[in-house]
């Protein structure tokens, strides 16, 4: 049984319930339907409306990087990190970005600005630190023009530039290895926008006006495909923006000229265009951003088309003709975008998406709870408010009345009230997860309950 403890102490909150009650997502196996699509803007703190770059600390904490300052949001308001006048490790090295990227293997966050390097944020102690180009050192970042940061198999940094080719960065030695056309001769171009890792260690890069370019680790040489305007099959558009493996190994590109399949058996490529007056095709033909769902979906993001969404299955035969997406532009009512070029998507570890837009501020959608008695996975009240996880990745929802609902695997465990454990008070408008994985619950008139790691 959970033991809980009582703290007498008004003002003990985590987050404020609203921020927490929109946040409630599908995966809780809640019965659920998409609702709308809500706007953050300058207006409600936000440093800049061009949305660069999107990601998620180990905190909880969303990152938005922006052509004008890093902000850091914690689902009621912003912290923004702008450039100092002097090198400060409580700033930025500069306040016009590229992407901001979660490190996978340690609570660091990694910023690519556009002309000052490469950034990194320790969460635990909340320093900057700065790694630039010295002419003097091959070793160091090769230029300070950073596109795009990854993580490498071996928990490292792949980074590219926009003038010196892609880095392979050892954070333990804090050294750069090269890749360029000095270095690597069969590169196809020194300018790359994306890159990604495959399982086997094989380098996918996309270049700025190149085409795709494959390197091989083990042989040391690169293979380039262009578009050949003859050859419907070749890749359609030289400007790759975004490279996505997904969960199926499939290899999706993101160029200025449409959506594309790589099979690597046959090096062909599968184009997917939009197609004037089908409400199903590809909703723009200018792709800047790919993501893949939990779900398995692909959301793709456009310029001045907005979002595409289309439903892979595990062996993607993909024919142009018989492809349907499903389509999210802008407009005027709750349920569209209110900037319909999309830069960035992201999904949040609660299955939110996320949505950066260049001019339009950030874009997230919400879901609506419908109480019905006969889903077994219904909440105990119709309104969430307060929700965090706990070290097994339990999630713990309070409710507005009906105390806290524990869900495992998209399934309800357990229901815990004041009648059948030591919460204070049913009404439960926050959580949040300490440092030492106890779980605190703010409750309307009862106080503080805290819930002692592993009681339960």
């Amino acid at each position: 049984m959970a033991r809980y403890y009582y703290v007498c102490r008004e003002n003990l909150y985590a987050m404020k319930s609203f921020w927490l009650c929109i946040f409630l997502s599908l995966s809780l196996g809640l019965q659920a339907q998409f609702q709308q699509i809500k706007k953050i803007g300058i207006e409600d703190g936000l440093s800049n409306s061009f949305i660069m770059g999107i990601t998620q600390d180990k905190n909880g904490f969303l990152w938005f990087s922006t052509e004008s300052g890093l902000n850091r949001f914690d689902g009621e308001s912003f912290r923004i990190y702008k450039k100092a006048n002097a090198n400060s490790p409580n700033s930025v090295s500069a306040n016009e970005q590229n992407v901001v990227y979660a490190d996978r293997y340690e609570n660091k966050i990694w910023l690519a600005t556009q002309r000052e390097g490469l950034n990194s944020f320790d969460c635990e102690t909340e320093q900057f630190k700065y790694y630039r180009n010295d002419p003097k050192d091959d070793s160091s970042l090769p230029t300070n023009d950073v596109t795009n940061i990854v993580n490498s198999r071996d928990s490292n940094l792949w980074v590219t530039t926009y003038h010196n080719g892609f880095a392979y960065f050892d954070k333990k030695t804090e050294k750069f290895t090269r890749f360029n056309q000095a270095t690597l001769p069969s590169l196809a171009s020194n300018t790359i926008w994306s890159i990604a890792e495959a399982e086997d260690g094989t380098i996918y890069l996309g270049h700025e006006n190149a085409g795709f370019s494959i390197y091989d680790p083990k042989t040391g040489t690169t293979k380039n495909f262009r578009n050949d305007p003859n050859d419907p099959n070749s890749l359609p558009g030289n400007k790759i923006n975004t490279i996505l493996i997904d969960k199926d190994s499939n290899i999706w590109l993101g160029t200025d000229n449409g959506l594309a399949l790589f099979n690597k058996q046959s090096e062909k490529f599968t184009v997917l265009r939009h197609k004037p007056g089908d409400s199903n095709s590809l909703v723009g033909n200018f792709v800047f951003s790919i993501i893949q769902r939990k779900n398995g979906q692909l959301w793709i993001g456009t310029e001045n088309g907005g979002i595409s969404i289309l439903n892979t299955t595990k062996y993607v035969h993909v024919s142009p003709q018989d492809t349907k997406f499903i389509n999210i532009m802008s407009g005027f009512d709750v349920f569209s975008l209110s900037n319909q070029t999309v830069h960035c998507i992201y999904e949040d570890q609660f299955e939110n998406v996320w949505i950066g837009t260049y001019g339009g501020g950030v874009l997230f959608n919400t879901w609506t709870y419908y109480p019905n008695p006969e889903v077994t996975n219904r909440l105990s009240n119709k309104v969430a408010c307060g929700i965090c996880s706990d070290e097994k990745g339990r999630i713990w929802v309070g409710t507005d009345g009906g105390g806290i609902d524990v869900f495992e695997n998209a399934k309800k465990i357990r229901s815990l009230n004041k009648s059948n454990s030591g919460l204070t008070d049913n009404a439960v408008l926050a959580a949040f997860r300490d440092s030492r994985n106890n779980l605190w619950f703010g409750t309307w008139a009862g106080g503080v309950s805290i819930r002692r790691s592993n009681s339960y």
